[in-house]
């Protein structure tokens, strides 16, 4: 599910205490700073606890760069078998590796991704232009 997620101050997902909020494509058409795209996908680990991975989107097709490659690479393929993955921090990509044969076929709860998005986004979706980021973004304050 392709949507936009828009970090406060610029912070990014991993530093702690940021935040992101989702931002409805009415609202991201109109904003004039970035935002970052990302596609998010609902994945299983191996002790069954569900999580949504937020995998950068691209927005240069021009000159892709490798964390968004790798991620989108590892997202499709782990749509069909079990992979772990590992950050290469010189190349900047991700290893995955899918040989695991010790593990069964996932057993996936029934929650669809727009519930799991509801919950971690909850009370962050911006789907107006009066909303102070959004205000932010498109250059008035």
């Amino acid at each position: 599910m392709p949507g936009t997620c828009l970090p406060e101050d610029g912070a990014r997902q991993t530093i702690p205490g940021s935040r992101s909020d989702l931002v409805s494509e009415g609202v991201r058409r109109f904003l004039t700073l970035p935002v970052r795209m990302a596609c998010f996908r609902t994945c299983l680990n191996a002790d069954g606890a569900v999580f949504i991975w937020r995998i950068p989107i691209a927005v240069d097709v021009g000159s892709p760069h490798a964390w968004r490659m790798s991620g989108a690479t590892v997202a499709e393929l782990a749509e069909r078998k079990w992979c772990s993955v590992d950050i290469d921090e010189e190349q900047r990509r991700y290893i995955v590796t899918t040989d695991h044969p010790w593990l069964q076929a996932p057993a996936w709860p029934q929650v669809c991704l727009r519930v799991l998005l509801d919950e971690a986004f909850a009370g962050r979706v911006i789907v107006s232009l009066s909303h102070p980021l959004a205000i932010k973004k498109r250059g008035f304050q």
